[in-house]
């Protein structure tokens, strides 16, 4: 199996073996960097993907070096979720 890696920015990043538990330990931490206000780099099947919660967007544009004027990439659960 291939290895799960979790990047918090501002940190080394952290590599985990694709064990159930393992898998649970990234998860977590990840979650307590998005609601800290963090951004995350996750793997995808081709490259690393940026995420972050909605309140911290400045940050990914930052991490990317985008200018302002570009538009992101939004992914919600539902349509309600969207802001107004």
């Amino acid at each position: 199996m291939g290895a799960i890696v979790c990047i918090a920015f501002g940190s080394q990043p952290q590599p985990w073996h694709d064990t159930p538990s393992d898998f649970h330990k990234c998860v977590r931490e990840t979650k307590e960097v998005l609601a800290g206000g963090g951004i995350v780099a996750v793997p995808t099947d081709t490259i690393y993907g940026i995420i972050s919660l909605l309140g911290s967007w400045p940050k990914v544009l930052e991490a990317k070096r985008r200018p302002d004027d570009k538009a992101l990439g939004l992914f919600l659960e539902k349509v309600e979720d969207i802001p107004k």
